[in-house]
């Protein structure tokens, strides 16, 4: 191989930078709701409508909220994590059994043990390749994945979404990329939407101010221009993209 290629291929697939780390600081930084309990309202609306059957993984299942909460709501949910501060979490939040350590590149399940398997930002931090023939080998009927969607629309302004701040992430996907990954595995179909929108209405409601030079005034300009751009439309931005496999 020449060094070009090699060198296009480090590129491509960068590895994880040595002051990267997976620790509970990092997930409440980074906000990751299954290590802090505060569970995303758009993560649980995608459960309540997307799970199907009752036995259910968990996969890359941090602090194991998801799991605790699926618990509660009558399923039959096992959790899988590598991170050994974020088992010891999920397994004081969860009865006995249902939390395991492993990886999600080799799932210490049978094949097609769960009716649903879901695996929320886990995808960028493995070789995804892996990883999803794995959950397609334990899993039924359905996946459902959610990963950080790339940075497209920002970069011309030079700003990022707070997710591409965080070094343990190995890539960012596409919708064609993340499509092109998901039907790798046997699948009847396939449906893939963009989550965790971005108000920028709200972010420029809250920060925009108009400096006038006569006294008095740049307040109630300032206050105008707040009111027009919560007004305004808003092209919809996401951070990520979250995809619903059906098995074949």
């Amino acid at each position: 191989m020449s060094p070009s290629v090699l060198k296009q291929q480090q590129l491509a697939t960068p590895r994880l930078p040595r002051v990267a780390k997976y620790s509970v600081e990092n997930a409440i930084q980074f906000g990751w709701g299954s290590v802090t309990n505060n569970l995303h309202p758009e993560r649980t609306s995608e459960l309540n409508n997307y799970l199907i059957g009752p036995r259910v993984l968990d996969a890359g299942c941090g602090g194991g909220g998801y799991v605790n909460q699926l618990l509660q709501d009558g399923f039959d949910a096992y959790g899988i994590e590598t991170n050994c501060e974020f088992v010891h979490i999920a397994r004081t939040r969860c009865p006995n059994g249902r939390i395991l350590q492993g990886t999600i590149e080799a799932l210490p399940f049978s094949s097609k043990f769960f009716d649903t398997t879901f695996s929320f930002d886990v995808l960028e931090h493995v070789d995804d390749m892996t990883a999803i023939r794995e959950l397609y080998r334990v899993t039924a009927k359905r996946l459902i994945v959610t990963v950080p969607r790339e940075n497209g629309e920002l970069q011309q302004f030079g700003l990022a979404f707070a997710t591409y701040t965080d070094l343990t992430h190995l890539r960012y996907y596409s919708l064609d990329q993340f499509r092109v990954l998901l039907s790798t595995v046997p699948h009847s179909s396939i449906n893939i939407e963009e989550e965790v929108a971005i108000d920028f209405r709200s972010l420029a409601a809250n920060t925009l101010t108009v400096r006038l030079p006569v006294p008095g005034f740049s307040w109630f300009g300032t206050k105008i221009l707040r009111s027009l751009v919560r007004h305004c439309d808003q092209k919809k931005m996401c951070a990520g993209l979250v995809g619903v496999v059906d098995l074949a």
